[in-house]
């Protein structure tokens, strides 16, 4: 199973909204070589240069029709608004997480924890501190779309037919400045919350999936085979690009096409296309904690006190269309 990770939005565009989205789909196995079929008719020369910023309207409607039919495909999508003032919030933001590194790091001395466990968290420590507010936003809009995605995903796939994907996962996260320093915060952080020290343990597989089920068998913890080995799951993890790595078209369509909709949202063309995507959202978007039955995409926020009042009123128009299509 691919989980490919894209990043876009309204970034120096100017006007009165600037947001970043960050999108992430999965597909089986199965259903990847299908959607390579299925492009590779449509596009006879290749399709490694094809982004969601140069394909034609026909284009993107064909493949999204095609995408919206097939439910071994599903996407989430964090919408953060970058209102003014996010600079300071960021900052606010990055602070608070040192803080709960350092907590983490002063319980695990307490209790005479393991020192190469507590080298990690200070070498985490210091990496977050030394980001930048470019990097470290970008940074978090990821790591928390991977931390809500992680709780849901396995439901999306829970009657999938075993034998329609390998079930061993493979992320694929889009060109990152300081890739090798960005994938290794980003996979410990990961894994950290799946540790047996962290109370809200975050992945936990579907009781219907057997101690058989080929998941579980992969990445299972002995003896509690509903719950998994972070480790082991965020073992297979790169960053990639566009042009080596086709899947992250995926993200980047979606992505785009949500950005197009919100961009052009007096243009009913957009959100009725958007619509066809309707069926592929995760239940990370679905789920009645976070999101309900119109919303494409989760509106986030640095400001942890942000309330619904204060979100962009550009947003607001938006997430009323599409209840609405």
């Amino acid at each position: 199973m691919i989980v490919a990770v894209d990043e876009t939005g309204s970034f120096n565009e100017g006007g009165s909204l600037e947001y970043g989205l960050v999108t992430l789909v999965t597909a089986t196995d199965n259903e990847w070589k299908k959607f390579s079929s299925f492009m590779d008719g449509l596009y006879t020369n290749g399709w490694n240069d094809i982004k969601g910023t140069n394909i034609t309207d026909e284009n993107r409607q064909k493949i999204l029709k095609y995408i919206g039919k097939k439910q071994e495909i599903k996407y989430t999508s964090f919408l953060y608004d970058l209102t003014p003032g996010t600079d300071a919030w960021v900052n606010w933001h990055k602070n608070e997480q040192v803080k709960r590194v350092e907590k983490a790091i002063a319980s695990v001395k307490e209790k005479q924890g393991h020192p190469n466990l507590i080298r990690e968290l200070e070498l985490i420590r210091n990496q977050i501190r030394n980001q930048s507010v470019s990097d470290y936003s970008k940074f978090i809009m990821i790591f928390e779309l991977f931390v809500q995605w992680q709780r849901f995903f396995q439901f999306d796939y829970v009657f999938t037919h075993p034998a329609n994907d390998s079930w061993e996962i493979r992320h694929i996260v889009d060109t990152q400045n300081k890739p090798d320093k960005f994938r290794w915060l980003l996979k410990s952080m990961l894994s950290l919350t799946t540790s047996e020290l962290n109370p809200d343990y975050g992945i936990y597989s579907p009781k219907e999936w057997s101690a058989s089920h080929p998941f579980n068998k992969i990445y299972g913890v002995e003896g509690q085979i509903h719950r998994l080995n972070a480790k082991l799951f965020y073992k297979n993890f790169k960053i990639g690009n566009e042009l080596q790595d086709l899947e992250l078209l995926l993200p980047d369509l979606i992505g785009n096409s949500i950005h197009k909709s919100i961009k052009y949202s007096k243009d009913k063309s957009w959100l009725k296309l958007l619509k066809r995507l309707k069926s592929n959202r995760s239940l990370t978007i679905t789920n009645k904690v976070y999101g309900n039955n119109h919303q494409y995409y989760l509106i986030r926020g640095f400001d942890r006190l942000r309330s619904k009042k204060s979100v962009n009123p550009i947003l607001k128009e938006h997430c009323l269309l599409m209840s609405k299509i």
